[in-house]
């Protein structure tokens, strides 16, 4: 298989994972930020608004079962924001609310379809331009590397 095209692929699995991986995410850092939010605090890490993509911990030292913890929310909240980022300010307005409903609160293809009057395939095709911009903003904060 080509080199670019393998590569190119590979950022397409990555984005489906993140994809589906969201509603996880979310949990974690619903989770992270209700029950740890004194660690959180401390480290300068605000859980308001979106994370820097270049945040990283500081150098100061933190207990080491603390800071697995921390870097996984760190991972996990990109992540969450990626996905949200992307439908935000990449996705047409006239498909937003229907890749809202699809990526944010999990609805399946058919149920998208129904819901919003349009075509099982179009729902798909929809999702496939997520996927592609997903790429673009996981590229961006660093999550996978460029093409």
């Amino acid at each position: 298989m080509d080199k670019e095209l393998k590569k190119s692929t590979e950022h397409l699995q990555i984005a489906k994972r993140v994809a589906a991986e969201y509603a996880a995410n979310k949990k974690f850092v619903k989770t992270m930020e209700t029950v740890r939010p004194s660690i959180l605090s401390r480290l300068g890490i605000d859980t308001d608004g979106y994370l820097s993509f270049q945040y990283e911990l500081p150098d100061r030292r933190i207990p080491k079962r603390d800071r697995s913890i921390v870097e996984e929310y760190l991972d996990r909240r990109r992540k969450k924001e990626a996905v949200e980022i992307t439908i935000a300010e990449r996705i047409d307005e006239g498909q937003r609310e229907v890749m809202n409903a699809v990526f944010i609160d999990g609805m399946s293809n058919d149920e998208a379809a129904s819901d919003f009057g349009v075509s099982v395939s179009t729902v798909i095709r929809m999702r496939r331009k997520v996927y592609r911009e997903l790429v673009c903003e996981l590229v961006w904060q660093g999550i996978c590397e460029e093409e």
